[in-house]
């Protein structure tokens, strides 16, 4: 008397069991790494943004002289630009190069900047500025 074995042609639950498990794992790690790459882009999106946001409004504001302007606001590109400037020192009469008065009066102004971009707050910071007024003509003698 033979026996013959039957050679099964298939899984046995305990192998797809194992490939279920091996194939969730894979895939949470995957998503994670993924979720992760996501995140890590969404902050150097808003970094770049607020980078941006600044670098355009010290462009603004370098052309400012807050004696003249101490408040508001201006349309660049995507930024929208404000700005409030409070007096820090007195106005105070200029000194040119050889200790005469100058043809300017200065002062030193705290200016707040706010930068916005569509409804979001890209940039708040302040910086110090000088303004002046010219008060004075030029005149040979000085």
């Amino acid at each position: 008397m033979t026996f013959q074995s039957s050679e099964n042609s298939g899984f046995t639950l305990l192998e797809v069991v194992v490939a279920m498990t091996l194939l969730a794992t894979v895939g949470i790690a995957t998503f994670s790494w993924i979720n992760s790459s996501l995140e890590s882009l969404y902050r150097v999106e808003q970094h770049s943004l607020k980078y941006r946001g600044s670098r355009t409004a010290l462009a603004v504001l370098s052309s400012l002289n807050p004696m003249e302007h101490p408040t508001g606001e201006k349309q660049v590109g995507i930024f929208y630009i404000r700005w409030e400037g409070h007096l820090v020192e007195p106005v105070q009469q200029g000194v040119n190069r050889l200790g005469r008065e100058s043809l300017y009066e200065l002062a030193l102004y705290d200016v707040a900047v706010n930068v916005v971009s569509g409804d979001q707050l890209v940039a708040d910071f302040s910086v110090k500025q000088v303004g002046y007024r010219q008060v004075r003509e030029f005149t040979l003698g000085q």
